[in-house]
C-alpha cells in the first residue's frame, strides 16, 4: 500500500445546538454542506473505515485523494441533516452507534438506522433496521 496520509473527518453532531457543553462537538448543517461540497469540488474520494482497512490489509491502491468520514454516537441529526447531504454527493460514511444507550435514554434509536452495505468500491446506504427497543415516554 502506498505511504500516504489520509484525513479522517470525525463528526458528532450536525446541528445548531444551544447547549454550551455540547456546542464544541457540533457543526451547523450549512457548514457541513459546505465541507462536503468542498470535498466534492476538490476531487476527494470518501471511503468507509471498512473500505480503507480492507485496502490496507490487501495492499490495494487507494484513490488519489482519499478521505474517511465518520459520525460518532448516531444522533438523530445524522439522519435529518448529514445523510441528505451525503446522499447528494453519493458519499459513503461510517456511523458509530452508542450501543450502551440502546433501549435506554436515547430516543433517537426509535428511528430507522441506515446500515452501510460494502458493495464494490463505493459502499452506499442501502437498508433500514428498526431497533424496536424504545420504551414509551
Amino acid at each position: 500500500m502506498q505511504n500516504i496520509h489520509i484525513p479522517i473527518l470525525m463528526y458528532h453532531s450536525v446541528s445548531t445546538t444551544n447547549n454550551a457543553k455540547f456546542s464544541p462537538f457540533t457543526v451547523p448543517p450549512a457548514r457541513f454542506a459546505e465541507q462536503m461540497a468542498y470535498l466534492s469540488e476538490q476531487g476527494y474520494t470518501p471511503l468507509t473505515v471498512t473500505h480503507y482497512m480492507q485496502a490496507a490489509a490487501r495492499g490495494s491502491m487507494l484513490p488519489a485523494r482519499p478521505v474517511v468520514l465518520t459520525f460518532d454516537d448516531g444522533f438523530e441529526d445524522f439522519f435529518t441533516a448529514a445523510l441528505p447531504v451525503l446522499q447528494r454527493y453519493h458519499f459513503p460514511a461510517t456511523l458509530y452507534v452508542a450501543t450502551a444507550f440502546v433501549g435506554k435514554t436515547s430516543r433517537w434509536l426509535c428511528l430507522p438506522l441506515w446500515l452501510l452495505h460494502g458493495g464494490g468500491t463505493a459502499p452506499r446506504f442501502s437498508r433500514r433496521l428498526y431497533l424496536g427497543m424504545c420504551r414509551a415516554p
